[in-house]
């Protein structure tokens, strides 16, 4: 019992270690290789290889911020991920880390999100979800609903 009782606080404060002064991402750090891509949207029924070819995670100056950064082969993406407005972080930042900002109000409803994620054999896998609704009195309709998924190597 004592037995366990060490493991399960070893583990707590370990996890807690983790990202203690930063987010789930900041066992992430570093620049990845993006060795597939591939995104599909889910209005138009489509898939089609991304450009990515780096994505970096970064440490912000702000302890509860992380930063992405995606870069191609014409274009950089930024971005700033914070607890702001609602969006909150999970993960335990040794095999997962994730960001959610989601709202809705009358009309439309926003959804963000990226998770990067380490498995048993030390693959990592980057993913990027957005949807966005719109609906209102005489707009038309701007539907989006993409979701990305990058095979990284370090």
């Amino acid at each position: 019992m004592k037995i366990a009782l060490a493991l399960i606080a070893t583990t707590f404060t370990f996890t807690n270690l983790a990202h203690a002064s930063g987010t789930p991402f900041s066992g992430f750090l570093g620049k990845y290789t993006v060795t597939s891509g591939e995104c599909v949207d889910l209005v138009a029924s489509r898939k089609y290889q991304a450009e990515i070819k780096t994505i970096e995670v970064v440490d912000s100056q702000n302890n509860r911020e992380a930063v992405i950064l995606a870069h191609g082969e014409n274009n950089q993406q930024e971005h700033i991920l914070s607890e702001s407005a609602g969006a909150s972080f999970s993960g335990d930042g040794i095999s997962t880390a994730s960001w959610t900002h989601s709202f809705e109000q009358t009309g439309f409803s926003f959804l963000l999100k990226h998770s990067i994620s380490k498995d048993e054999a030390g693959a990592i896998r980057f993913q990027h979800e957005y949807k966005y609704f719109e609906r209102r009195e005489n707009v038309p309709a701007h539907d989006s609903h993409i979701q990305c998924e990058f095979s990284l190597r370090k």
